[in-house]
């Protein structure tokens, strides 16, 4: 569904945020952005982090802003969610391209809103958003200059991401359920188009199958000088539940968890 949208949407942020980033700042960004882009683990860990108020708050004018039939309502309900997450004091370093952060976000609000059946992925905005501001943060430390073009860059890496892996839409859309959820708890105003549930993501990775460890023994002949000796080797190994030994070259046992 969100695809298509992986094409188009960083250059439309960038165009809205002054241009393509090159030199020093873009290749200061560029090397911050690659790490972190390929450290899945770190992201998933993000999407599965007990959801703090503000950030239940934030899921809840996103969800505003996907039943909303107004563009510029949407845009401006965005443009909350996005100011409520840079309100945290650990982000005082991006008051600067607070307004920049804003825009960014207003534009990917804009194209989800275009058509009635992406409405409803709005939802994947708040995260691409947390995930945009840790970067930045990161990249304040470094000493170089926060800029439009550095908001631009990081905030189009982060929402291709998010657009073009299913199984990242999916997590930022169950994240943003959960936030909902949450701010109905805590008496906040929050709405949501249809049932109160993650929308399916086609080619989102299903869930892995359980895994049990088992006791590997391998018996190994090592030479010496008085004749060799059987020495037995033991490994333990992570394996998909109901895996069997292929053959008979080891020994092998199902090991309990308390045995570690």
């Amino acid at each position: 569904m969100l695809r298509p949208f992986a094409k188009i949407a960083a250059p439309m942020i960038g165009t809205a945020l002054g241009g393509p980033l090159g030199g020093i700042a873009g290749k200061a960004i560029g090397s911050l952005l690659e790490s972190e882009l390929e450290d899945e683990a770190e992201f998933e860990e993000e999407m599965t982090r007990p959801v703090s108020a503000s950030r239940a708050q934030a899921e809840a004018f996103a969800a505003s802003a996907a039943r909303s039939e107004s563009e510029s309502e949407a845009e401006a309900l965005v443009g909350a969610a996005t100011s409520t997450l840079l309100a945290r004091p650990d982000r005082r370093a991006l008051r600067q391209v607070h307004a920049d952060l804003v825009c960014g976000a207003s534009v990917l609000a804009e194209l989800l809103h275009r058509n009635k059946a992406t409405r409803p992925y709005t939802g994947v905005v708040p995260s691409i958003v947390d995930s945009t501001a840790k970067t930045l943060t990161k990249y304040a430390r470094t000493g170089q200059p926060l800029t439009r073009q550095v908001v631009g860059h990081a905030m189009g890496a982060h929402a291709t991401r998010v657009f073009a892996d299913p199984r990242a839409t999916q997590q930022a859309l169950t994240k943003h359920v959960r936030g909902v959820r949450k701010a109905r708890q805590l008496g906040m105003v929050a709405t949501y188009p249809g049932p109160l549930r993650a929308p399916v993501v086609p080619g989102a990775v299903a869930k892995q199958p359980g895994r049990s460890t088992v006791q590997v023994t391998t018996p190994i002949r090592v030479p010496g000088p008085n004749g060799s000796r059987l020495v037995r080797v033991v490994s333990h190994v992570k394996v998909p539940k109901g895996a069997v030994p292929a053959g008979r070259t080891a020994s092998v046992r199902t090991v309990a968890q308390n045995e570690f």
